[in-house]
């Protein structure tokens, strides 16, 4: 008896940590996803021998921007030991913006205008979609971000130092961002102004979604027709 109480006890458990972290690869749906078109997007990683850690990672952070999209019937599959497969069911999907969502890197850097990394992007903690009013009384949309103590510290040094002179977020070597600098920010907590409420949202999708282990390469993307 005490065997099968530990048995149900360890299958609860997995039961939740798969209900918090979700699937990974291959989840994949019931029946025909593609019955009203869709997009197909095969990626390769970049490393020789990825480890199924490493690739499982790579399989939530794909899952996770499809769900911020509301993409939530999409489906991700691994091929192989290093190839990655995402399908995403819709007739209204666009194989660009598909392709700028999922294959994003996010190997986040904030630099200065020659090109030096001042923050590394793995210091932010947190990057939200946030709301503010201002001096003429009008809301407008914000991106909020949080940084830990190391990111706190370069950010402080990096803002003191561009005072008057945008600060650039990049995403690999894609430039997503260039806020100006008003004044030093010491407390490692940051606010970009000055998008739509469409930008911050992707902007803070982007930034926190989490960097990759490894670049992906895209191998392929199709657009699938209704069936």
């Amino acid at each position: 008896m005490k065997q099968v109480r530990k048995m149900i006890c360890l299958i609860t458990a997995a039961m939740l940590l798969l209900a918090v972290f979700g699937a990974g690869c291959n989840n994949s749906k019931k029946g025909d996803i593609f019955r009203n078109g869709g997009v197909t997007l095969l990626y390769e990683a970049c490393e020789e021998y990825p480890t199924n850690e490493q690739m499982d990672k790579v399989c939530k952070v794909l899952r996770f921007r499809l769900d911020s999209q509301g993409w939530k019937e999409g489906e991700i599959k691994r091929e192989g030991a290093n190839s990655i497969r995402v399908n995403i069911p819709g007739s209204k999907i666009d194989i660009r913006t598909a392709e700028e969502i999922v294959g994003t890197t996010a190997k986040l850097t904030f630099r200065d205008e020659d090109g030096n990394v001042l923050v590394d992007g793995s210091t932010v903690t947190s990057a939200k979609k946030g709301s503010q009013t201002n001096y003429a009384g009008n809301i407008e949309y914000t991106v909020m971000l949080k940084f830990n103590s190391r990111g706190a510290e370069d950010f402080s040094n990096a803002t003191a130092a561009n005072i008057g002179k945008p600060l650039y977020i990049y995403l690999d070597d894609y430039e997503i961002s260039k806020p100006t600098v008003i004044a030093p920010i010491t407390n490692g907590e940051a606010v970009i102004t000055g998008v739509s409420s469409e930008e911050a949202e992707r902007l803070a999708m982007l930034i926190s979604s989490g960097s990759l282990p490894f670049s992906l390469e895209q191998k392929s993307a199709e657009v699938v027709p209704a069936r």
